[in-house]
């Protein structure tokens, strides 16, 4: 019979047969080594790299976002702040005149007649001529109850006999809401 094995068979013995799988063995273990951390661990490695790099890409690309939106609301604050400066002046200089005449007007006695007045930071100060010094304290009653003020005080009347009318000066802080 034709053997197709070229090492006879009496070469075969139990131990060369171990060292062979042993050689086997540790050339496939060597192999897949050799493969894991020549091929497959670098290309690990670069897949996580180029997945950081994307991930700090789009951070990246959120920063300037959040950057831009930034600019433009500090450029918008800034705009509001700037209004509310002169929403004051408006208000402190111009709104409580007008809207002490708007206001007061059914507070006024009819006997009762404002020659001027002062304001300044919330204070008022109405100068004016009655009938009776009973109109003057009309008048006080009439201004506390339009809640526009935290105090309203009469100053001074003093009664001109020769006119037959009183003069008086009232002093009011406007309400701070």
């Amino acid at each position: 019979m034709y053997d197709i094995n070229l090492v006879p068979e009496s070469r075969y013995d139990n131990n060369t047969l171990a060292k062979t799988v042993v050689v086997v063995t540790s050339a496939v273990i060597l192999t897949a080594f050799l493969i894991f951390y020549g091929v497959v661990d670098p290309l690990r490695q670069q897949y996580h790299v180029e997945q950081m790099y994307r991930i700090h890409k789009s951070q990246m690309a959120k920063l300037e976002t959040i950057t831009s939106e930034h600019a433009s609301t500090s450029a918008y604050l800034e705009q509001l702040r700037i209004r509310q400066e002169g929403m004051r002046v408006l208000f402190d200089e111009k709104l409580p005149a007008s809207l002490l005449v708007l206001n007061i007007e059914d507070a006024i006695p009819s006997g009762v007649y404002i020659i001027s007045k002062n304001y300044g930071e919330g204070n008022i100060a109405l100068q004016g001529r009655a009938l009776s010094s009973l109109e003057v304290a009309g008048l006080s009653i009439g201004l506390k109850n339009t809640e526009l003020f935290d105090f309203v005080r009469i100053i001074s009347v003093e009664r001109d006999l020769a006119a037959g009318h009183s003069s008086f000066v009232i002093n009011l802080k406007l309400r701070k809401e």
